[in-house]
């Protein structure tokens, strides 16, 4: 017979964990948001989780799932190449899941519009 216990020192949730896939650690844009991120997390009493899954598909499912198993309570998404499976995996685990630079339909999402902002700046430059 196998009995299957809980260490005493994960039996009692302390912190509210919150996890963060990025793309990229070397990739400037994505290691500020991983930086700050944790820093925000931090300041708010947070427990942030943060793993790089270098635009794999496979270790961003891999990345999510042991999250969820870790009972994480809430998941973003940045850079991921399938956010709505990722949505879908955090819903049917009671998880909320935003999503970062890239838009998924199923999770809100957070884009950067860097088409958007060089063409206001070039208006506002050139008048």
């Amino acid at each position: 017979m196998r009995l299957t216990v809980r260490p005493a020192c994960c039996a009692v949730k302390n912190h509210t964990v919150i996890g963060m896939i990025i793309p990229k650690y070397d990739n400037r844009y994505f290691g500020s948001i991983a930086e700050r991120f944790e820093e925000m997390a931090r300041e708010r009493g947070l427990l942030p989780i943060i793993t790089c899954t270098r635009r794999r598909p496979e270790l961003e499912i891999e990345a999510v799932k042991a999250m969820l198993s870790w009972q994480v309570d809430w998941v973003v998404a940045t850079g991921a190449t399938n956010p709505d499976k990722i949505s879908a995996l955090c819903q049917q685990a009671g998880v909320p899941t935003v999503n970062l630079d890239l838009p998924g339909s199923l999770s809100p999402s957070v884009i950067s519009d860097n088409y958007g902002g060089a063409k206001a700046l070039t208006h506002k430059i050139l008048g």
